[in-house]
């Protein structure tokens, strides 16, 4: 029979938690701040309880390498495309960073 330890049993604490907080976040016709929690606690219990490495491999599989590094880039890139009142109207304006 497997042994439970200690973290483990954290780790479905604090992912019943999130799985209640996500509920509640719905209930309330999606509570940013609710959901946000859920999945914050969701995401720490599950690492708890499969371990960080298996986490970080379920979700970033070395399959899909190219679709994540692609999505990524694109956060990335379009960092400095920001709002400014710099320029007429906080129009959003491609500018160097000072």
């Amino acid at each position: 029979m497997m042994q439970i330890t200690d973290i483990q049993k954290i780790g479905v604490g604090l992912a019943g938690f999130g799985v209640g907080f996500l509920l509640l976040g719905v209930l309330l016709l999606f509570d940013k701040g609710l959901l946000a929690i859920g999945n914050v606690l969701f995401l720490s219990g599950l690492a708890c309880v499969i371990g960080l490495e298996r986490t970080f491999r379920f979700f970033f599989p070395m399959a899909q390498g190219e679709g994540i590094g692609c999505l990524f880039w694109r956060d990335l890139g379009s960092a400095p495309w920001v709002p400014s009142d710099r320029y007429a109207g906080g129009a959003l304006r491609f500018h160097r960073p000072l």
